[in-house]
């Protein structure tokens, strides 16, 4: 079984290395999706319509984390393992939405 290389190491790690500086150094990347949901969540919160205790950025990540979930196992395992866009988007806000208030 081949192993792979470690970050940095090999044209494909040293390619990775190389975008990773590039789009820390201009202030993107993949973090900054987070900054969305993160931001409005604290809006909420500063409305008063959040618990005083909520943590919007890790209320955000877990929204995030349960989209990149469910999209990695829909890539990966196929549609059929996966509940339907429209009841998972839905469902899994309520949730994160039950636990803020």
């Amino acid at each position: 079984m081949r192993r792979p290389s470690p970050s940095g190491s090999g044209p494909t790690g040293a390619a990775l290395t190389t975008d990773s500086q590039g789009v820390q150094e201009i202030g993107a990347g993949p973090h900054v999706v987070l900054d969305a949901p993160a931001g409005r969540l604290r809006r909420e919160l500063d409305a008063g319509r959040l618990r005083a205790d909520a943590d919007p950025r890790a209320a955000a990540a877990l929204l995030l984390g349960a989209c990149f979930q469910r999209a990695f196992f829909l890539h990966f395992s196929g549609a059929h393992v996966v509940q339907p866009v429209e009841e998972f988007a839905p469902a899994v806000a309520r949730t994160v939405w039950a636990a803020l208030r």
